[in-house]
């Protein structure tokens, strides 16, 4: 990856001198070359390494708010080619457009002409979609050519809208002085938007927790998404007695070579399949439970210390096939198998 500052200045932040991991007084533009070393570790090009540095920024314990919210900008700019930064707060939630600066959180973005118009037109610009990306004038100038009336692009724009409570709250806004045409793609979309869900979940903690406070480390940076330990203990085996234990038993002895289905097990047990669920009942329990549970166990395990491939790791869980195995992964844990992976592999 190149380096942060080989292609543009390095952005000055608007904050006061704060105190660095070690515990030391450090200006702003130490800080900020501090996390730009941090974050030039990563090779962002790689959607991987973008999850990556995603979650490492609510799971290092040396990471302050301050240190957070700085380094969230950061990257942004680096991900997305941008030189500017900055968070903007919905001022009346009956008019989306109306967006101001907000205090507390650090930005990047220099004082630009008419910035009241230029957030009003990037707030409509979001008010029918979570992301949205062009060219835009600060004061929409106009001016006549041959071929009529067209606007002059003074900034690019790539921005976010930030919900929180399921009310929008504000704006993620990226700026550049070019004015390239070129479209952002799809890994930068949804890359620009795991950071809107981050910043949604900053501004919770930052709600619940006192200044200065430490982040709840188990959280990731989207809505609903946990760390690695919390996941493991979800998808420990279950506690059970009896024939539920027995079930379970069968099925990890049977996992990876024989199929998982009730008619086996049933018939391991020497019982016919409805009086298997009549003793499964009994316990409030049936054996479509069960047997996820022991799937999203061995899933865990193979995703992040095995090195079998998705459908490999499918087909041993007994999946009729990689989407099936797929989506009941998502319905487990809100990812796929294969970002599961990418997230927890170097963690584990």
């Amino acid at each position: 990856m190149a380096d942060f500052q080989s292609n543009k200045n390095t952005p000055s932040l608007a904050v006061q001198p704060t105190l660095s991991a070690a515990g030391f007084n450090e200006s702003p533009q130490e800080q900020t070359e501090r996390l730009l070393r941090d974050i030039s570790r990563y090779d962002f090009n790689a959607f991987s390494d973008r999850l990556r540095f995603l979650h490492h920024q609510f799971t290092n314990p040396s990471l302050s708010q301050e240190d957070l919210w700085k380094s969230y900008l950061l990257a942004g700019c680096e991900m997305f080619s941008m030189e500017e930064a900055g968070f903007y707060k919905v001022l009346n939630p009956t008019r989306p457009r109306s967006l101001a600066q907000s205090d507390g959180m650090p930005t990047m973005c220099e004082t630009v002409e008419n910035t009241e118009k230029w957030l009003e037109n990037v707030g409509l610009a979001l008010q029918n979609s979570e992301i949205s990306a062009g060219n835009l004038s600060a004061e929409q100038v106009t001016m006549t050519t041959g071929s009529g009336e067209e606007y002059i692009p003074t900034r690019q724009y790539f921005a976010a809208s930030v919900k929180v409570g399921e009310k929008d709250f504000g704006v993620l806004l990226f700026l550049s002085s070019s004015t390239s045409e070129v479209e952002p793609g799809e890994l930068d979309r949804e890359t620009l938007k795991l950071m809107a869900e981050g910043v949604a979940r900053m501004i919770e903690l930052r709600n619940v927790q006192p200044a200065g406070g430490s982040l709840d480390l188990e959280h990731f940076a989207t809505d609903g998404v946990s760390g690695l330990r919390e996941y493991m203990e979800r998808a420990a085996l279950p506690q059970l007695y009896g024939i539920p234990n027995r079930v379970v038993e069968i099925l990890v002895e049977r996992i990876g070579t024989q199929p998982l289905g009730i008619d086996h097990i049933a018939e391991t047990l020497n019982l016919s399949k409805r009086t298997l669920q009549r003793r499964l009942q009994q316990q409030d329990l049936c054996f479509a439970d069960i047997r996820d549970q022991v799937r999203f166990h061995f899933a865990i395990e193979y995703l992040i210390r095995g090195q079998d491939s998705i459908d490999s790791i499918s087909s041993s869980l007994d999946f009729s096939d990689r989407t099936s195995f797929t989506n009941a992964f998502k319905r487990w844990t809100g990812l796929s198998p294969s970002t599961f992976r990418k997230l927890f592999r170097d963690y584990a």
